[in-house]
């Protein structure tokens, strides 16, 4: 009898232990996931100045890494649950929602954020994520991404400072590399680029962005009359219109607007 006792209490004390065991580490598994939750919310609120990136495939993924490696703040907004793992696995700060959504979107503090980036595989998604964003923050700097060619132009009056078709760049490389092998090849090695930029660097010569502001003498003007202003110090290389096309080499009879930006290339302590 004193045998078969001992043999009850002892496997009921461990049944006891082996249950509690379990139930504690379920309890404090949930409690870490709350906290690192609550930690994650805390970090998001307290962002400022950083860009969001709305939806989390290989463009997402690879967008994510770049700005990792250029120290760039970000968050990642994806509705896909594994995504989001994802994600949270590499370290990024990330969030579960609708991009759609005015409450998803403010909830990663669009209204401090400088950029938000619709890199989703639906252009129609993208199209109404732009349209959200650019209601809630009429400032912010809002990149999309587009399928289709006939995808812009909705992107453009949803209200996106910057479009890009992947199928599109991609052709326009391919067929670079077919025509222009050399030079490609050149400007894909990240040795070589340093190294034109260092050349670029001793004889003080740089790329800089000159946007033609409201009291600028040169609204109204040419390029022509821009460039004998300069005394010939510097060369303009493309020119933005707002919310337009980049204009590759512009004539020297192109008019400037208020809102335009000119991309030049020349003296650093001559540039404007």
């Amino acid at each position: 009898k004193i045998f078969t006792i001992l043999v009850i209490v002892a496997g009921t004390t461990s049944a006891v232990y082996s249950v509690g065991g379990f139930v504690q580490m379920v309890t404090e598994g949930e409690i870490n996931r709350a906290f690192s939750n609550q930690r994650k919310q805390l970090t998001i609120a307290n962002l400022q100045d950083h860009v969001i990136i709305c939806g989390f495939d290989r463009m997402g993924q690879v967008l994510a890494d770049q700005l990792h490696q250029a120290h760039q703040t970000f968050v990642v907004v994806e509705s896909v649950s594994e995504r989001v793992e994802i994600a949270a696995t590499a370290g990024y700060l990330s969030h579960s929602g609708d991009s759609t959504h005015e409450a998803v979107l403010a909830e990663v503090g669009i209204h401090r954020a400088k950029a938000l980036v619709a890199v989703l595989p639906d252009d129609r998604t993208n199209v109404f994520i732009t349209l959200t964003a650019r209601d809630l923050s009429p400032n912010i700097k809002i990149l999309a991404r587009g399928e289709l060619p006939a995808t812009e132009r909705k992107l453009r009056l949803a209200g996106a400072d910057h479009i890009v078709l992947p199928d599109a760049i991609s052709a326009i490389q391919i067929s670079n590399i077919i025509v222009r092998p050399a030079g490609m090849d050149f400007l894909n090695n990240a040795y070589e680029r340093s190294y034109l930029n260092e050349f670029l660097t001793n004889v003080e010569v740089q790329m800089e962005e000159l946007q033609i502001q409201e009291q600028s003498p040169f609204v109204g003007k040419t390029l022509m009359e821009f460039r004998v202003r300069s005394k010939g110090s510097l060369m303009v290389v493309a020119l933005r219109r707002w919310q337009d096309r980049l204009i590759f080499r512009p004539s020297a009879s192109q008019l400037l607007n208020v809102g335009d930006t000119l991309i030049i290339l020349g003296n650093q302590d001559q540039l404007p």
